[in-house]
C-alpha cells in the first residue's frame, strides 16, 4: 500500500513539474517569502512555492492552517504544520528540475505535542521528511525513481538539526527534485489508522533553513564490488557475508529507502536477512552503495 502512495505522490509531483515553467530549482526554503502579507490580522497563510498536500490531493491554492512562526531557528520566519483533530493536517510538498545528484537535505526542526492514538494504544507521533528524485517522460507518462531518503523525527522542544541522507537507487542523473513534509502519522497510510488526541491540534512541527547539500558522483554499484567491499551470495535468503577493508558503519535500505538497520560491520560480517521481507535492498557504507536481493 506504501508502494501505490509513493507512486500516487510522483505521478502528482511530475504533472506539477511539468506544468512548471521557470522554476529552475527548489525554492524559499528558508520559508522567509509568504504568499500574502505577513500581518498579525491573517491567521492562515502559505509560503511560496510550497503546495498543500494530504491523501493524494494536491491543492496550489490552499492556505496552512498557520500564519508564518516567528519563533524562527535563521532570519524571520519558519513554516509550522499541525494536524487538526482526526480527519484534516497540514502536509506540505514541492517539486523542482534538477541536474545535479544531492547527497543530503538538512534542515531544522522542532516537534511537541505529538500524542495520538493507534491500534496499539496510546503512541508517540511521528514527523517525517522525505526527498524523491525521479525522471519523467511526458509523453507517455512514465516516472522512474532514481534516489530515496526520508527520516522520522520525533520530540523537540527546540530546534534540532536534521538530515535525510539520499540513497541513489541508478546511476541515471535525476531530472526533479520534490520535497515533501509530514507533521504526523494520522492520514499517513491508507491501511493503517491513527487518531488525534489534540483540544483540537496536535503534533505542532515547525521547520527552517532547509538545504540540499553534498553531490553523489558515484551511484550504485550492481557488481557487487565496489573499493574493497563485497557482498555474497546474491541473492541471499538466510545470512549475507559482507567483506570489506576495514570496520566500518553501514546502513540497509530497502528499495524504497526505507532504513532497516545500522550496522557496525567488521571486515568480515555475517548479517542476518532472513527477518527481512523478500525483495530488493543497498547496503549503504560511506559514499558506496551496493545492492542485493532477498529471496
Amino acid at each position: 500500500m506504501k508502494e501505490v502512495l509513493m507512486k500516487k505522490i510522483y505521478l502528482i509531483v511530475s504533472l506539477m513539474l511539468l506544468s512548471a515553467v521557470g522554476q529552475a530549482q527548489l525554492q524559499n526554503l528558508d520559508f522567509e517569502i509568504w504568499d500574502d502579507p505577513v500581518d498579525a490580522n491573517i491567521f492562515s497563510n502559505r509560503p511560496t512555492g510550497w503546495m498543500w498536500y494530504v491523501n493524494n490531493i494536491l491543492t496550489d491554492g490552499t492556505n496552512f492552517m498557520h500564519p508564518p512562526d516567528t519563533n524562527a531557528q535563521n532570519n524571520d520566519y519558519a513554516f509550522k504544520l499541525s494536524v487538526w483533530y482526526n480527519h484534516t493536517k497540514d502536509a506540505a510538498i514541492q517539486g523542482a528540475p534538477i541536474d545535479y545528484r544531492p547527497a543530503r537535505l538538512k534542515g531544522y526542526y522542532k516537534y511537541t505535542d505529538n500524542v495520538i492514538t493507534g491500534a496499539e494504544g496510546t503512541i508517540a507521533d511521528t514527523a517525517m521528511v522525505s526527498v524523491y528524485l525521479t525522471t519523467i517522460q511526458p509523453w507517455p507518462m512514465v516516472i522512474d525513481t532514481i534516489a530515496v531518503g526520508k527520516v522520522n523525527l520525533t520530540y523537540s522542544e527546540e530546534y534540532a538539526l536534521f538530515e535525510v541522507d539520499i540513497i541513489y537507487l541508478s546511476e541515471v542523473m535525476p531530472q526533479a527534485v520534490t520535497v515533501y513534509l509530514d507533521p504526523s502519522l494520522v492520514a499517513r497510510y491508507e491501511d493503517r489508522y491513527y487518531s488525534s488526541l489534540g483540544e483540537p491540534i496536535v503534533s505542532f512541527f515547525t521547520v527552517d533553513n532547509l538545504s540540499l547539500e553534498g553531490e553523489v558522483v558515484v551511484g550504485v554499484d550492481a557488481s557487487l564490488n565496489s573499493d574493497g567491499i563485497s557482498i555474497y551470495p546474491n541473492p541471499a535468503q538466510d545470512v549475507l557475508q559482507i567483506s570489506m577493508n576495514e570496520k566500518q558503519p553501514i546502513a540497509i535500505y530497502t528499495s524504497t529507502g526505507t532504513l532497516v538497520e545500522n550496522v557496525v560491520s567488521n571486515p568480515l560480517q555475517t548479517l542476518d536477512v532472513s527477518h527481512y521481507p523478500a525483495g530488493v535492498y543497498f547496503i549503504k557504507s560511506n559514499a558506496k552503495v551496493l545492492r542485493f536481493i532477498k529471496k
